[in-house]
């Protein structure tokens, strides 16, 4: 009979991480496995799985640490090009001295013939036509932007899978030596 329990808590683990490799191939939260009901529909799998973190910490591995600064770094990038598409207004200046003689040798004595000029002006820019550059920069920073969300969440539910099966594993093999040692 223990051998027959140990057979069947397997066939119940592999049942659980079945629905969480189907939860994975989804891309809805693995977590859950253990609660899906198999005559549930492929969309309410989806929606009734609640964000739960598992023990292996896979939110703080560097993989999905970048993938999650990626997306912020996207988000900024997009918002000043969005900013460089309207109008500049900007502080401008200069200050400096120049040197005048007839004699070229005489212009290099810093005590005579320096004359220094400056100004301070406004400079205002009005981009008409860019080709659409901004659009584009934005749309691909926007792209970028999806795209590393979509590998961190693929690379958190990737880790959570590979620790329920770790899991798994250990517990089948505590189970079947806990049965070899009563037996022995």
């Amino acid at each position: 009979t223990a051998n027959a329990k140990v057979a069947m808590n397997n066939a119940l683990r592999n049942v659980i991480l079945a629905k969480q490799y189907l939860l994975y191939q989804i891309g809805a939260d693995t977590s859950g496995g253990g609660n899906l009901q198999l005559s549930n529909s492929l969309a309410e799998m989806g929606q009734s799985t609640q964000s739960k973190q598992l023990a292996s910490g896979s939110n703080e591995r560097p993989e999905v640490t970048e993938q999650a600064l990626n997306e912020e770094l996207a988000i900024a990038t997009a918002k000043v090009e969005s900013k460089r598409k309207g109008a500049t207004l900007s502080m401008v200046g200069y200050l400096g001295a120049q040197g005048f003689d007839d004699n070229w040798g005489k212009s290099l004595d810093l005590t005579n013939n320096w004359y220094g000029n400056s100004y301070i002006g406004l400079q205002a820019a009005m981009p008409l036509f860019n080709g659409f550059d901004s659009d584009t920069k934005i749309k691909k920073q926007l792209l970028k932007q999806q795209q590393s969300s979509n590998t961190r969440k693929e690379l958190t539910q990737s880790y959570a899978y590979e620790a329920a099966l770790a899991q798994s594993a250990m517990a089948q093999t505590l189970e079947n030596w806990q049965v070899k040692k009563s037996n022995a």
